[in-house]
């Protein structure tokens, strides 16, 4: 006897259960792949389906770039507000060379007073600016006398860091802009749909060109649909009556 897909209503699955019985079934599809042509297409077309689900079942957020953009700022401003006190504290020094020095520095750093006051956003240009002045051959022995390369270091990794932080959390933001025009409805219907044709197409194959592929796959298939009706079943009892909302069964194929 053909055996035949069996169906499952798939509204009722979770957003979780949703996806990850759509990928457990496609991933059964990889032993057909090459084996029958008409479902090649079919199963690009679900695998497209899925990797659109997938960004919003796993939505990511702008929360561990934003964390790494506040740790950098806050580091590179205070080793600025270091470089600049430690300047000012040498300019009382008895020492005349170091005192020497940090007048020099100081009239070299009085374009950056106010760097530290111009936000969480602000361009990295400007630090990257101080570091380069205080590298330069200029004002390299000045730097030196008053030991400030190690901040100096410190500071252009911070900088760095800021950088690398904003960028991703650039990234991050153009993906949640496209992931806000994405309706989860919407995306679910477009897969079961694929999935539907997919169903169809595998059970009239079994029954014109049955193979042992074919059959594993649908036997595979159905005890995932199986365990899907426990999972639906059990989301049923942790419902109270006032939380139950009719549904409709939508698993024909």
């Amino acid at each position: 006897m053909t055996q035949k897909m069996k169906r499952i209503a798939l509204t009722r699955l979770s957003l979780g259960a949703h996806y990850t019985f759509h990928n457990m079934f496609r991933n059964l599809l990889e032993l057909l792949k090459g084996v029958f042509a008409p479902l090649d297409a079919a199963i690009e077309g679900y695998t497209a389906a899925l990797q659109t689900e997938s960004r919003i079942v796993v939505r990511p957020t702008a929360q561990v770039a934003t964390h790494r953009l506040k740790e950098a700022d806050y580091r590179r401003d205070r080793l600025v507000g270091t470089i600049f006190m430690s300047v000012r504290a040498h300019l009382a020094n008895p020492v005349d060379r170091r005192r020497e020095a940090a007048r020099r520095l100081q009239t070299a750093l009085s374009p950056f007073r106010g760097l530290t006051r111009r936000g969480l956003y602000a361009s990295a240009t400007g630090y990257a600016h101080l570091v380069e002045l205080l590298r330069s051959a200029d004002w390299a022995a000045d730097v030196a006398t008053l030991g400030l390369e190690p901040e100096i270091d410190a500071l252009d990794e911070a900088n760095h860091a800021f950088s690398e932080a904003f960028q991703i959390k650039t990234n991050e933001m153009k993906t949640l802009v496209v992931l806000s025009d994405l309706h989860t409805t919407d995306v679910r219907l477009h897969t079961d749909a694929v999935y539907r044709d997919i169903a169809r197409l595998l059970d009239s194959l079994a029954v014109v060109s049955p193979t042992d592929e074919l059959t594993s796959v649908i036997t595979e298939h159905n005890g995932l649909a199986d365990n899907m009706r426990q999972v639906i079943a059990n989301q049923g009892k942790q419902r109270t009556p006032a939380q139950e909302s009719p549904t409709v069964d939508d698993g024909k194929i």
